[in-house]
């Protein structure tokens, strides 16, 4: 499966890690290695979960090489918590072909939550088609999008829109 830069660009202003930055977090990240290895094992079937083998050639899921492991894993940290050390090192050299899968799920769930936010006030095309408002009902759109929508890895480009947006609002003013 092959993931675009576009595409990846578009989920990084969802607040979505790009696939290197997922596999390097699966580098040295326990926590992410125990999240990946659940959230790979619910995509499997219930018939592959039970047999911990991959009898479906679906595309999600764990590898027929990595099934039986992989699912053992997961369903012990499902019961215990925790892998051993051991544990962690093999599911941390397993997990990083993964990454892709967990990019496309981390996704997805972004796009959800974005769909199902709550109804905003149009942003700054409304206010400029109706002519010149003035810049501070500009600013406050932009605050009010920036509230909603800010993410790490857009907060810095948001800051200095506003930045700018608020000069020039007192500019008018």
């Amino acid at each position: 499966m092959y993931i675009g830069k576009k595409i990846q660009a578009k989920g990084t202003l969802l607040g979505v890690p790009t696939v290197f930055e997922i596999r390097e977090q699966l580098t040295t990240n326990d926590n992410w290695v125990r999240r990946g290895l659940k959230a790979i094992y619910k995509m499997q079937t219930e018939d592959e979960k039970l047999m911990q083998v991959t009898t479906e050639d679906n595309g999600v899921g764990f590898s027929g090489v990595d099934a039986e492991l992989l699912s053992s894993f997961a369903e012990q940290l499902e019961s215990r918590g925790s892998l051993s050390p051991k544990q962690m090192v093999y599911a941390r050299k397993k997990m990083k072909k993964y990454a892709k899968q967990l990019w496309t799920l981390a996704y997805q769930k972004a796009e959800a939550r974005v769909a199902n936010a709550p109804a905003r006030e149009p942003f700054l095309g409304s206010t400029i088609s109706q002519g010149r408002t003035g810049g501070a009902n500009h600013l406050n759109n932009l605050k009010a999008f920036a509230k909603t929508y800010r993410t790490p890895e857009n907060s810095q480009i948001l800051d200095k829109v506003i930045g700018a947006v608020g000069a020039t609002s007192r500019d008018e003013d």
